[in-house]
């Protein structure tokens, strides 16, 4: 009788341990579901700004020119994603423009630019293009 109440005991631990368990993962649901929200708003205020990450490298650069900018700019929002231009001359003379229709943006590590100054940017590369035609 002894053992059935120590199981008893036992397993009404576990169950109260579940219980606490389903609690946790619905408030983290609750809490993941407003973090997405206020990233939504966030996103919703960066439509039409321009930033920069500057020193951007391959890995193991070794002088100032193995390093470059790239320049973004966040043209709409898609659902809760960004939609961004994107243009950079890497350190070997390539020239990327492309748009980002699933951009997840955090500006951690971004510098806020002017319009003005990503159009002159992306302004130079197409010159370049153009002048190879």
């Amino acid at each position: 009788m002894e053992n059935k109440k120590i199981k008893l005991k036992e397993l009404q631990e576990k169950i109260k341990a579940l219980q606490h368990g389903r609690e946790i993962n619905k408030l983290m649901k609750e809490r993941d579901k407003l973090d997405k929200e206020i990233e939504i708003e966030e996103n919703k205020n960066l439509v039409g700004k321009c930033f920069m990450y500057e020193n951007n490298s391959y890995s193991c650069p070794s002088k100032k020119s193995d390093y470059w900018n790239v320049y973004y700019k966040v043209v709409a929002m898609k659902g809760d994603n960004l939609i961004v231009l994107i243009c950079q001359k890497d350190s070997y003379g390539d020239i990327d423009i492309n748009q980002k229709e699933e951009y997840s943006f955090s500006l951690a590590h971004y510098k806020a630019i002017s319009r003005k100054r990503f159009d002159n940017e992306l302004k130079k590369l197409k010159k370049i293009i153009e002048e190879l035609e």
